[in-house]
Formats: structure tokens, sequence, C-alpha cells
């Protein structure tokens, strides 16, 4: 749990902080605090330093320096290929360069980091795999070639505008600890390759870095009802806060639950307050694990691999479905306004996601296949869209025994993105990923991801993989999803890897499905009206790596 910051509002005062903590709090009515660390001039982060043209060497730039395996006569900048008519750094896939800088901040905890930049793809690097990556770090003696501990890595992301630049804003990539207080801060420009010694280049400029204090912000403005005040605080990404209300200090209650990071408006007209009342004071507090592990959840609960992956996991998100309905605060029950795609070929015209054929007993989600007509199916699916649960890289899990699949049916676990459908080449900025669909008789199944909408620009990726038991009982489905790789698991055996255009990085959500096969050809004709076949989903785990 985060150190509670709590401010104090009066209609008949002006607003007054209260201090709870060792933190310091602030009013105001701009964004405020922000300091430039790196940008322009600063720490040379539009690279324009020295003003010579052609190859400038790393020993010849002020700040950056190389940290790379190669000497400091490589090449760090060129003014070919330019973004504003000045230097642009040269990135390279190779071990033997890298850009580093020593800051010369000290961090405090509580800091909060945001970065941006241009870069576009340049010579031998290949587009559908080769990725810039910012790493912010700090040594083990505070000087820039001490031994690394690594804060945060951010991907560009593949190119998505071949040989033309790209803006890349970044925005909160990182809040410092109380471990972190008091180091210094450094900086690598890296890469990504699926390659290794790759040979490719890019080119980037105006890197900008900046740190925003750990505070509230508190902002008051004058409406047709009175006074009106709203509170803005540092949120960390994929986690939700709670604002609380008291007038003694010593009993709180929520005002309102689980706001995500996005949403930080949250408080309404100080008028609401009653006549007789001074003074009220609210508190805004971090949710632990965003308030959605199920408390049912073994606490040392870990992720199913036979060779683990050197993580330190922690639940983010759990259900074990251990009540008698679906839990509401994590799941939408999905309900199709129309059909979904036909399956001509098994005689099933129609097939929608019907509420009825959703359920949770025995503790398992139990999503019902059922023959409603000679041509029409009725599957059940829930789904954690947004404004339940939304997150980006961690190790997502299911135990689920399939439905049967001869009665034309298939069973998917899958994430998806909110812009999927925004066509840029890659799956950056959202992609439907299926980490199994079971729509054949043998011991296979597929993973697909799915980019660029379901329109003409459409582009999937599909990849088969061993299955073994899949149809006998309940089996373990994992997918591992970092800023580089998303690896698809079975049973703790690692099957397939995505990389590159594939890649999300942006807030996907969960989806639990049954739906009509695409795949082998059952018996779907010749069964009789009714309940034909379920998916049992045993528990969903979601971990962060801490």
């Amino acid at each position: 749990m985060h150190s509670i910051r709590v401010f104090s509002l009066s209609h008949r005062l002006a607003a007054t902080l209260v201090i709870l903590s060792s933190l310091a709090l602030f009013a105001s009515n701009a964004k405020g605090g922000e300091r430039i660390l790196v940008g322009g001039d600063l720490n040379n982060g539009n690279f324009n330093a020295p003003a010579s043209e052609n190859n400038i060497p790393f020993w010849m730039v002020p700040g950056w320096e190389n940290i790379g395996t190669g000497d400091q006569n490589s090449v760090a900048l060129r003014i070919d290929e330019s973004y504003d008519g000045t230097h642009n750094a040269v990135i390279a896939g190779q071990a033997a360069r890298t850009h580093g800088l020593d800051t010369g901040h000290t961090i405090q905890t509580g800091d909060i980091y945001s970065l941006s930049y241009v870069w576009r793809d340049s010579f031998q690097w290949v587009e559908e795999e080769d990725q810039i990556v910012v790493r912010l770090f700090t040594t083990s003696d505070d000087t820039i070639t001490g031994e690394r501990s690594h804060l945060v890595s951010m991907s560009s992301g593949i190119s998505s505008l071949s040989r033309a630049y790209e803006y890349v804003n970044q925005p909160k990539v990182y809040m410092a600890s109380t471990a972190d207080a008091g180091k210094r801060l450094f900086v690598a420009l890296d890469t990504f390759t699926a390659t290794p010694n790759t040979t490719g280049f890019a080119r980037m400029d105006n890197f900008k870095l900046s740190v925003e204090p750990y505070g509230v912000h508190l902002q008051k403005t004058e409406t047709d009802e009175g006074p009106a005040w709203s509170v803005q605080w540092p949120a960390v990404p994929d986690r939700h806060y709670t604002l609380l209300r008291s007038t003694d200090l010593e009993n709180w209650s929520p005002v309102r639950s689980h706001i995500p990071a996005e949403d930080r408006t949250v408080l309404g007209h100080a008028t609401t307050m009653t006549e007789n009342e001074d003074r009220a004071f609210y508190k805004v507090r971090r949710e632990v694990n965003s308030g959605l592990v199920d408390p049912e959840t073994p606490a040392d609960a870990q992720p199913f691999l036979v060779t683990p992956t050197g993580d330190n996991w922690v639940l983010d998100f759990s259900d074990e479905f251990n009540g008698t309905e679906v839990d509401l605060t994590k799941w939408q029950i999905d309900d199709s306004p129309r059909s979904r795609d036909p399956r001509w070929s098994r005689g099933i015209h129609q097939w929608f996601w019907r509420p009825r054929n959703v359920s949770v007993a025995d503790g398992h989600l139990i999503l019902d296949v059922e023959k409603t007509n000679s041509n029409t199916m009725a599957t059940g699916a829930i789904s954690s869209r947004p404004g339940k649960y939304e997150t980006t890289f961690g190790f997502f899990e299911v135990r689920v025994k399939i439905a049967d699949t001869t009665k034309d049916t298939h069973t998917a676990f899958w994430l998806q993105g909110k812009n999927m459908g925004v066509v840029t080449g890659s799956g950056n900025n959202g992609a439907e990923v299926d980490v199994f669909e079971s729509a054949w008789f043998g011991d296979f199944t597929k993973a697909v991801v799915h980019i660029d909408g379901y329109g003409a620009d459409r582009r999937a990726r599909t990849r088969q993989y061993d299955t073994p038991g899949l149809h006998d009982g309940f089996n373990v489905f994992g997918l591992h999803w970092t800023p580089n790789e998303m690896r698809i698991y079975y049973n703790g055996v690692h099957k397939v890897t995505y990389t590159g255009r594939w890649l999300p990085l942006v807030p996907e959500w969960l989806w639990l499905s049954n739906g009509a096969s695409f795949g082998d050809i059952g018996t779907f004709q010749d069964e009789p009206i009714g309940w034909l076949t379920s998916s049992k989903w045993d528990y969903v785990r979601v971990w962060k790596s801490r």
C-alpha cells in the first residue's frame, strides 16, 4: 500500500492541505511540478552538439558516451536522415554501441518519470522485429560504468512508418521506490532485436526525459452550483485508487472506489457538504493489487511453469469461481446483439453469446453450448472489457476443461485491445491475442494474433502447437507478455513466441469464451435440440513482475 495523501476542503475557508505523511503535498491550478532532466540543449537531448557535420564519434559528444562493448571512437551522431536539419543519434543493433547518459539527477521516493522522442528505421533495420529500447537505470557506485540495476525498459514498438520519423510519447513510465531514493539516475538508448548481433541501425532525435515529484494537485473551479473541486495525483499505470472522506480524521468512508489511473478528476461539488459541517477531509489511496485479487486465491500461487521465468511474481487479478454467480466487478457477461460469423459448412447459420449460457457452480465458471434450432447455436462468454480490468504485460493463466469439439464448438482464451481496429501495420496499438482456440479433434491447438481490425487490412499470424491430453480434462494455458515478446505455455511448457509487429504494447482485456467451430467438422447437424456441451474454467490469474 502506498503512503496516504490527504487534503482538506472547506466551503467556508480556502482549501487547506493536511499532511499526514512525510510526503509533500501542494495545491495547483496547473500540472505543475514537472522538471526536464534531458531535452533540447539540456543534457544534449536534441543531439545538436557539437555543431560540426558528418560522422561524430562519442568522444566529441557532450553528455552522451558509449556504454556498449565498443570504444568512444564509434559513431554517435550523424546529420543525414535528419529530423529537423540537425544531428540525430545513430542507434545501433550491435552490443558495441549503446548511448549512455548521466542525468545528474538524484532520485527521490515517488519521482515519476516520463519520456518522449522521435525515431525512424534506417540501414538494415528489420521492420518486423527491431525496436529501440530506452532504459532507466542506477548503478552500484553512482557512476555510469558501475554495475547496473535497471529500473524500467520501454520499447518503441516496431516501425509503423517505413523510412520516416514517428513520435513516441511514454508518460509516467516509472515511479521511484524508497529503495531507489538517493541514487543517481542514468539513461541508456538500446535496441531489441530477435536476431542477435544484428547490423541494423535506427535514428533518434529530440529525446526528452522529465520528472514529476510525488504529490497531490488540488484545483478549484466556480460553477453555477457553487465551487467544485478536483484532485489529481501521480498514478501508476494499470493500478486503481480509492477516494475516502472523513470529518474527524478517524472514521473514513469511500467516496469512490476502483478509480483507474487514467481517471483522476473524481471529487464533486463542495456544496454537497451539510450546513453544519465545518470541513471535510479526503485521502487518496492506491488499492492493493488493483482490488481485483480473489481472496480465495492461495497467497503463494505462482504461474505453472516447468522452467521458471526468474520473475518475482505478484498477483494482480484472479478469480477462483468459488461463488454462485459471476463477479460483475471483474467481468461482463456477453450478449451478442447480432449473429457472429456463420459456419455454413457445419449447418450453423447463426450463433450468439447469451447470458443464459453462463453460470458459476462447484468452483467453476461454466460456459454452455446449446443448439437452439436446426441451424442456430447459443454459447457463453465473459470478458473484462474496459471499465472492469485491462492491463499491459504480466503472466496470464487459466486452468480449463474445454468443450467437446466434436459438437462443432471451440473454447478460447484470448486478449483484446480497444484500438486494434486502427490500421498501423502492427499490433503495437492493440491486437486480438488468441492464447488458444480448440477447434480441432487432435491433440493440438492454435494461437493467433490478429492486427489492424477485421476488414480488408486485417492481418493474422497463426501458430499451431501440440497439446497432449487437451480433450481429457483440465489443462493450464499461460501467456508471458513483456515489452519484447509474448511466450505461450501449455501445462508449464513453452510452445509459441510472438515478437515484433505482432506484439501489443497497450492495455488489453481478458476474454473467456465458447464459440461455433471453424476447424474440424463435427456432428452439430445430427445433434438434438438442447444442451450439447460445456467448457469449465477452474481459475483465471494474472501476475505482475515486481
